[in-house]
């Protein structure tokens, strides 16, 4: 049902598991493969993980679930999935996957750029990947699956600049997918992007066992005091520093609540929390409800197998 209720809980418990690149590919940054279904019927993604790396999942025909964060998709077909690096995802029960798997990094994508228009990128990604399936028609889809075989060719042949054609290739598919998502967010303004700096802050929040830390860390580890740190993401973001990181650690919370049978004590001290009737307060303030409360809904929504929101047409549909 989207979760393993035989899980038993462990003070020992590290995080969820994180994929990395290993050898050529982690130089590189980038790997693509159409054998998507070694990745869904490998154990190791039968369990819920992240990655080191933006994942995007070309889904022509799944026979089974896909659950990203807090989501359970059932069967998705003619779908693009692009996951982020800080969101858990894992498959259960698949007895069929046809599709592409694509593996990238931010420096693969924007090699030799730090241009608006890189880090406007980013944050589309990064926008996307809040609703991250993306539903196409067939013919769509098909013109998408040009483009990734093409990609696959570049890869297996690596002829001269093979890499700017993959890279060309890539953002071709992000327009394509924008362009789906066209409605879902803002345009770009040229005042509305984030700049790399906040960009950062928000991606550092999001490693390993970096949960409750002072916003004074973040600006030491950046480089910049925490009054400027304070400014600028506060104008582009509308939100202080210390609001996002307790909005990070709710959304984190949120995952292993819906995902793992660990105690909500074990939650508590995980996120770096001294006091769990402490952290109970700051969850119900965030979300409406207990920490209890929230995962009997999350396993009452997965058994009565309540269908996702999709982004399709520029609008988010439940299908």
């Amino acid at each position: 049902m989207g979760i393993n209720y035989n899980l038993k809980p462990s003070s020992g418990f590290n995080g969820f598991s994180t994929h990395l690149f290993e050898g050529s590919t982690k130089k590189l940054g980038f790997h693509i493969s159409d054998a998507i279904d070694e990745s869904a019927f490998a154990k190791e993604s039968n369990t819920p993980h992240r990655h080191s790396f933006y994942e995007m999942l070309l889904i022509k025909n799944v026979k089974g679930k896909h659950i990203v964060d807090f989501n359970e998709y059932d069967n998705p077909e003619n779908t693009v999935f692009l996951i982020d690096m800080s969101q858990v995802h894992y498959w259960e029960g698949i007895t069929e996957a046809e599709g592409t798997l694509i593996y990238f990094t931010d420096d693969f994508l924007f090699k030799n750029t730090n241009s608006v228009n890189s880090i406007w990128e980013v944050n589309i990604i990064k926008e996307i990947a809040k609703n991250p399936a993306i539903k196409f028609s067939k013919s769509e889809f098909c013109d998408i699956e040009s483009l990734s075989s093409l990609m696959i060719k570049e890869y297996t042949e690596k002829k001269r600049n093979y890499t700017s054609v993959i890279r060309a290739y890539l953002n071709i598919i992000l327009v394509q997918i924008r362009r789906n998502c066209l409605g879902t967010f803002p345009p770009y303004s040229g005042t509305n992007h984030l700049s790399r700096l906040t960009i950062e802050f928000q991606d550092m929040i999001n490693r390993k066992n970096m949960y409750n830390l002072p916003v004074s860390y973040f600006a030491r580890e950046l480089g910049v005091s925490v009054g400027y740190l304070n400014e600028q993401v506060k104008l582009q973001t509308g939100l202080t520093p210390g609001k996002i990181i307790e909005e990070s650690i709710i959304i984190e919370a949120k995952r292993l609540l819906a995902n793992t049978n660990l105690m909500i004590k074990e939650i508590s001290d995980f996120l770096n929390f001294e006091d769990l009737a402490y952290f109970c307060r700051v969850f119900k303030r965030n979300v409406d409800s207990t920490p209890s409360q929230y995962r009997q809904r999350c396993r009452k929504d997965q058994e009565q197998g309540l269908k996702n929101k999709y982004i399709r047409g520029g609008k988010i549909v439940n299908l």
